[in-house]
């Protein structure tokens, strides 16, 4: 009898398990709360881009032109030295010799040349005297002219010996940066030796600038260069911006030095589709050096009544770019856009999915989901104009602002907790 007993009471509290699992029902999260904003209307600076490379304007190899021993370095390795300062100076000793045996010769050429003319006035004396036959005559005027070129060929060696004295103290001929030369004091330098060139020097003020742009952004920019040159203006046809990348990113909106573009490609790359462009930027402070990856922008003109979007406010699922609208009656919608170029201040222009008046989700987007409820908190603090209110009300609201943001950090957390404590429960469920 027990045992048909025992049955009864397991079947019932069966039941009665059964039953409690069925009337269940998961907690229902909050309503996200979120800050809004709505969509910024305004003219806005419309740009084209392009990646370059900084390069130098001119890059000049200092060669040793004589032969011989590198007795010093005038400069310290890596300085911006001026054009025509001594950089170097190879031994001279050698070329000394040259230039005052080249002095001598030609002393004694002159010497010569005297004798000649001299004997030359005589014998025309004499032959004016029929003393002297045509032959001595022509034989003196040879003479002469023998001497007289052998004066103009000492001077030409006499010149060669001054200007390979002047050759071992090697100038810069521009002003620029040297380079880290790593030929040492005492080495054998010059032509034919395996240390013929000792530096590089290259301009880095003014820098220039090499960048691409495509076939038509060029045409934009001729259309620009045609209406100067029949205005009579220079030929710099446009100016442009560059910054610097930060990594891998260009560091957005700032584009702190000012160009001028100097001249076009005179080819379309067939495979690109793209010209190239030189231009040349001030360069006082040595900021910039050859060889470094900019952003260069090009102003267009000015892109009227453009939708702005805050950039903490668009998300991005599988390249598509994303935000949440919320409706009049507080319903969060995603919507995809299209962007344009990033701002200055923070913002992006949105080319398609957002129009003016339209309000989305700034912050709190974590816990919004498409079709979700959200209960709006307020939006970004706008300029509000000075009032008479006691400072007492404005610091009371400025602690309400405060605390309302320390509640939804702490909302966002908690919703993550639920949302584990909810996979927890599912899981029991499926095991019951």
């Amino acid at each position: 009898m027990r045992r048909p007993l025992f049955w009864v009471h397991f079947s019932i509290a069966l039941s009665l398990l059964f039953v409690t699992s069925c009337n269940f029902q998961m907690p229902q999260p909050p309503t996200p709360r979120v800050h809004v904003e709505e969509a910024i209307v305004r003219d806005v600076p419309k740009y084209f881009y392009a990646t370059g490379k900084t390069t130098a304007v001119q890059s000049v190899e200092i060669p040793a032109r004589v032969t011989g021993v590198l007795e010093k370095r005038l400069y310290k390795k890596g300085d911006v030295v001026a054009e025509n300062k001594p950089l170097f100076l190879i031994e001279q000793t050698s070329y000394l010799i040259a230039v005052q045996s080249a002095q001598a010769k030609l002393n004694a050429s002159k010497a010569k040349l005297a004798l000649a003319e001299s004997t030359l006035a005589k014998t025309r004396q004499l032959r004016e005297q029929n003393a002297m036959t045509d032959l001595d005559m022509q034989t003196d005027i040879s003479s002469r002219e023998q001497a007289a070129a052998a004066v103009q060929d000492a001077e030409a060696t006499l010149a060669q010996a001054e200007l390979n004295l002047k050759f071992t103290e090697v100038i810069s001929p521009i002003t620029g940066k040297t380079d880290l030369t790593e030929i040492a004091i005492g080495n054998l330098v010059g032509p034919g030796t395996n240390n013929s060139i000792l530096t590089t020097v290259v301009t880095i003020d003014p820098m220039g600038v090499i960048f691409s742009i495509t076939d038509e952004e060029f045409h934009r920019l001729l259309d620009e260069y045609i209406r100067r040159r029949e205005m009579g203006e220079p030929d710099e046809i446009k100016e442009f911006e560059m910054g610097f990348f930060k990594g891998s990113t260009p560091i957005v909106g700032n584009y702190p030095f000012k160009g001028v573009i100097k001249a076009l490609g005179n080819t379309i790359n067939q495979s690109t589709g793209t010209l190239r462009i030189g231009g040349e930027i001030p360069n006082p402070r040595y900021e910039m050096l050859p060889g470094e990856v900019c952003r260069i922008r090009i102003l267009e003109g000015i892109q009227k009544n453009a939708v702005l979007v805050h950039l903490e406010a668009v998300n991005i699922d599988l390249n598509q770019h994303y935000i949440f609208v919320v409706d009049d009656q507080g319903i969060a919608h995603r919507r995809n856009i299209e962007l344009g170029e990033i701002q200055p201040d923070q913002t992006r222009i949105v080319l398609k999915g957002l129009q003016q008046g339209e309000r989305y989700v700034v912050r709190g987007i974590q816990n919004v989901r498409d079709g979700v409820q959200v209960d709006i908190v307020n939006s970004k603090q706008q300029d509000k104009p000075e009032t008479n209110e006691p400072k007492t009300e404005n610091h009371s609201e400025q602690k309400k602002e405060q605390n309302t943001e320390k509640d939804i950090e702490v909302e966002e957390k908690n919703t993550e907790e639920q949302n584990a404590q909810e996979k927890n429960t599912e899981s029991v469920n499926q095991k019951k």
